[in-house]
């Protein structure tokens, strides 16, 4: 990418309809590419500036997900096809975006904020000296009172799960100690047992694994623990 490559996104064709099937989506300096399967250039349009982060909701509410981009001049701005059709602006260089459900999502900026946004609304925001590396949204409804959950992991190792619409901290813990920030964070079932797990990746390659219950978060190379999660 003689652009340089900051960030990353899959889509699929109904958010590219000229394209009509899967794609890959970079930002680089001041730009965002299209990749089919084959690496073929099948899309590019222009940003304010450097694109730090992508994602993938349905800003608009007509069904089809839009292409969000944060970008280093505070911008999160969202495209419908080539078309900006929104702009929101921040307080300073957005790093991370996530879809949480359909239309809300949530970001983090390189100043220690963070937040969530539902449509152009801002449910709530945060600020941390400790500067947010990953955040991760979660479509499920844990404690029965119809909000989802995001997931921030933080320089120093720490992650807190959060209420998506109240901002409300459900759990705190630490990945380990001197194994570095947290560098990305997955809620995936990647243990094939039909129940999603949290996945956190440290800076220095540390790979933990935890279940989400409403009373706690256990870490899954416990197995007691495990266990009891799995029995309750």
């Amino acid at each position: 990418m003689n652009d340089g490559l900051s960030a990353i996104a899959i889509c699929t064709g109904e958010v590219l309809p000229d394209v009509g099937q899967p794609v890959v989506i970079v930002g680089g300096n001041c730009s965002v590419t299209g990749f089919d399967v084959d690496g073929e250039e099948r899309f590019w349009t222009v940003s304010g500036d450097n694109v730090g982060a992508l994602c993938l909701v349905d800003f608009d509410s007509d069904g089809v997900d839009e292409m969000l981009a944060g970008s280093d001049d505070f911008a999160i701005r969202v495209f419908k096809g080539e078309e900006i059709i929104h702009d929101i602006t921040e307080k300073s260089k957005v790093i991370l975006l996530t879809k949480i459900t359909t239309a809300v999502f949530g970001y983090a900026l390189s100043n220690g904020a963070y937040g969530v946004y539902s449509f152009k609304k801002k449910q709530w925001k945060s600020k941390n000296k400790d500067l947010v590396t990953a955040i991760c949204g979660c479509d499920v409804d844990l404690f029965g009172d119809g909000q989802k959950l995001m997931i921030v992991g933080f320089q120093s190792g720490v992650i807190e799960v959060r209420k998506a619409f109240s901002g409300e901290i459900v759990h705190s813990l630490k990945v380990s100690d001197g194994e570095g920030a947290i560098a990305k964070i997955f809620y995936y079932d990647y243990r094939m047992n039909g129940s999603a797990q949290v996945v956190a990746v440290t800076s220095t390659g540390l790979i933990k694994g935890y279940s989400l219950t409403s009373k706690k978060t256990v870490d899954l190379s416990n197995d007691a623990e495990q266990k009891e999660a799995s029995e309750k």
